[in-house]
């Protein structure tokens, strides 16, 4: 459990590497050091789903620091980088495998275009790469899905990305 001495805000939890099941749990304290509520989040990668493609990331950040960042209109974020581990369906291990990265469900890019293999597919890799800020103002999701397409342009292109059942949340853009 928790406590005010453990990880927090200004030295992030890093490198958790899901093999089965991990249990996240955090709370905020205030200004005034009252600590909120205790909540608890479960991630994992079942065993008897990996017949299936999946991906995992971590280490999230859009600005080379942080998963949140204040942009103007327009700003592009060269800083943005992740770490990936992505599988293909065991039956098809050859099939190839691409994570197209969005910003409000519009897609920008690729962080990963290949062959991974079955699970545990690729390694675990960083990758850099840029996201270019709405121009309206409020708070913009960036996303990332997996999709298994014959390259990066043909994922890019289709329309059923931002549609697709795992998505994660990169991080968000902030614009006012």
């Amino acid at each position: 459990m928790p406590t005010t001495s453990s990880a927090h805000g200004l030295t992030p939890v890093k490198n958790i590497d899901i093999a089965v099941t991990t249990t996240l749990r955090y709370f905020g304290v205030n200004a005034s050091g009252t600590e909120a509520t205790m909540h608890s989040e479960h991630f994992g990668v079942d065993a008897t789903t990996q017949q299936y493609g999946g991906y995992t990331t971590r280490d999230d950040v859009l600005d080379g620091k942080t998963p949140v960042v204040i942009a103007t209109a327009g700003q592009v974020l060269t800083m943005a980088s992740t770490q990936i581990r992505v599988w293909v369906p065991a039956s098809t291990p050859g099939v190839g495998a691409q994570l197209v990265y969005m910003v409000d469900g519009v897609a920008q890019g690729c962080v990963y275009d290949g062959m991974p293999g079955a699970y545990p597919g690729t390694v675990v890799q960083s990758v850099v790469f840029t996201v270019t800020a709405p121009t309206k103002s409020g708070n913009h999701l960036v996303t990332i899905a997996h999709i298994e397409d014959i390259s990066c342009t043909a994922a890019l292109a289709d329309p059923a990305v931002p549609g697709r059942p795992n998505i994660t949340q990169l991080g968000v853009i902030v614009i006012r």
